[in-house]
Parts: C-alpha cells; sequence; structure tokens
C-alpha cells in the first residue's frame, strides 16, 4: 500500500513541469488523488532524501514524479516526467 498523500505541494516549478516536460499539476493530482471516482492507484520509491512516485493519469500517461515529504503527509512535487522504457516494465510488473 502506497503511502497516503494527503496534498500536494507546489513551488515555482509548475510553469517548468509543463515548458520542460509537458506535465500539468492536474495530471500528477490524478496521480495521488485518484480520478472519476477511482481510487488513487501508485507507487513509491524511495531514493536518498527523495520520494520517487510511479503512477498513471486518467489518460493512461505513465509519470514519474519527484519530491519530499513535508509535514502532516504532505508532498512537494519538485518534479515530473514520463516513464522511460524501463520505469514502464518495472511499474508493470508491480515491482517498484
Amino acid at each position: 500500500m502506497p503511502i497516503p498523500i494527503r496534498c500536494l505541494l507546489w513551488d515555482d516549478n509548475v510553469e517548468h513541469l509543463w515548458a520542460s516536460h509537458r506535465v500539468t499539476p492536474e495530471e500528477v493530482e490524478e496521480i495521488v488523488v485518484g480520478f472519476d471516482g477511482q481510487a488513487p492507484s501508485y507507487r513509491v520509491r524511495r531514493d536518498g532524501d527523495a520520494y520517487v512516485i510511479y503512477g498513471e493519469t486518467g489518460d493512461g500517461r505513465l509519470l514519474k514524479m519527484v519530491g519530499m515529504f513535508a509535514e502532516s503527509r504532505a508532498f512537494r512535487v519538485l518534479g515530473a516526467i514520463d516513464m522511460d522504457i524501463r520505469d514502464r516494465r518495472v511499474y508493470r510488473r508491480g515491482k517498484v
């Protein structure tokens, strides 16, 4: 079961996500909060001091997000990109 995330925190990186990777905050929220009444479905892996979250948007886009947990299960999003081929393979096998 993934670590529950209460809310997402954004810094000045929202514009960078769109400009560099064409990822919208709404796509990130779909992964963490869920979409169309479905429960969220994501996987979390710790990477040093940061956490990597893998998940699928409502449109089937597979994203990898990097961030840090703040107080009260808030997650500060530092970046988000499309999963590469290796990430997708590992994610689909449930090994993340």
